[in-house]
């Protein structure tokens, strides 16, 4: 079942943290407040002010500590009280953020199951943006950010059910390190643009992906992932050729190449160095193409650790000089290409508009009208 307007306003959403392949063991909770946590049988404990809480997986279940004593151990614990509070695991060991979102301590047996209950989906969104696109733009930018991440998040809330939340807080759904707290503007921007989306021709949610630098084209979704989306269409983008990331160089030891293509594509002894050892892209290619095969650019993207496809190669003695153009997979919208169209006057619509092809701006409450009509 496709969730449509008013019923993807009306979902509670949660989101799965520190899921990035590491068994969280061991975690500490600290409020300026009383926390009370209720367990999977319905007991309230309170814990007061100043004193910190730690829940720590034990012998199959959560245990709820303080540095002083045991409280309680259960399969869960749910924070019940509202306000911002710091939380940070310490085992494995990761930095300290701030979140203002509900809480969930889950067993699963071997480790702890983080789960941010989303309460204020526009602080949701609002974090999103700040991890994503950082704490120095403007606010028409912020604005795009925040559509974008609103939509993608709508359009894959489903993604992670199997595993008990909706979406997780790395780059494979959206990355979320905590509330925004650097810069008001981007609250702001998701406040004024609440309940906006992008929607295709048929009134569906798209996928709003965006990357940080397309080198000057953005590609069609199939030449990246498997379907061809109306909306995801290939386009030049003059917008973010003087970004960050627009430019980048990276060197590969001519052997490691040769062995590489070799294990790739058979016997390469006949064909010419020129054809091994150079590559041209005078418009965005997919495919390197070598003797009977083609390697595709992706995959040696991913050997290599390259920032991008969109790159060109010539030797220099032993080694192969690679000059590249772009950062990231280059479908959808270019974020350093929004950032100069915004800085030129454009408004969040233009941008929208530009980068993902035959869209629309809706609220989510009229989405069930048009679908009806």
């Amino acid at each position: 079942m496709t969730l449509i307007g008013t019923e993807l306003l009306a979902q509670s959403m949660t989101l799965g943290l520190w899921r990035d392949g590491m068994n969280t063991e061991r975690l500490y909770y600290h409020s300026d407040q009383p926390v009370t946590w209720k367990t999977a049988e319905g007991q309230m404990y309170t814990i007061p002010s100043g004193k910190s809480s730690y829940l720590a997986i034990d012998k199959g279940k959560v245990k709820l500590s303080t540095s002083q004593e045991v409280i309680a151990r259960s399969t869960s614990f749910e924070r019940m009280d509202g306000g911002i509070y710091t939380l940070k695991s310490l085992s494995p060991e990761r930095r300290e953020e701030k979140y203002d979102q509900g809480l969930k301590v889950k067993s699963d047996g071997l480790a702890l199951k983080v789960i941010g209950v989303i309460t204020d989906f526009e602080d949701y969104v609002a974090g999103v943006i700040e991890s994503e696109a950082g704490k120095d733009q403007i606010l028409e930018f912020y604005k795009v950010q925040a559509v974008i991440c609103r939509t993608y998040a709508l359009g894959h809330q489903r993604r992670h059910e199997q595993e008990g939340f909706n979406l997780c807080d790395q780059v494979h759904c959206q990355v979320y390190k905590g509330m925004s707290r650097f810069n008001p503007e981007i609250l702001l921007a998701a406040r004024s643009t609440q309940g906006e989306v992008v929607v295709d021709a048929n009134m569906d949610l798209i996928t709003a992906s965006f990357h940080s630098n397309c080198g000057g084209q953005t590609l069609n979704s199939e030449e990246v992932w498997t379907n061809a989306l109306p909306y995801l269409r290939a386009k030049k983008d003059t917008f973010c050729l003087k970004g960050y990331h627009a430019t980048w160089e990276s060197e590969i030891l001519r052997s490691s190449w040769l062995t590489y293509l070799e294990e790739r594509s058979g016997d390469l002894s006949k064909v010419p160095a020129k054809d091994l050892y150079t590559i041209r892209q005078p418009e965005r290619s997919i495919n390197f193409s070598i003797a009977d095969s083609t390697v595709p650019l992706k995959d040696i993207r991913r050997k290599w650790f390259l920032n991008s496809t969109y790159f060109e190669m010539d030797e220099d003695g032993d080694k192969l000089v690679l000059k590249g153009r772009g950062f990231g997979h280059g479908v959808g919208l270019c974020q350093e290409g929004a950032m100069g169209m915004v800085n030129l006057g454009y408004s969040y619509l233009d941008v929208l508009t530009f980068y993902y092809t035959d869209v629309h701006l809706l609220h989510l409450s009229v989405i069930d009208f048009f679908k009806n009509n």
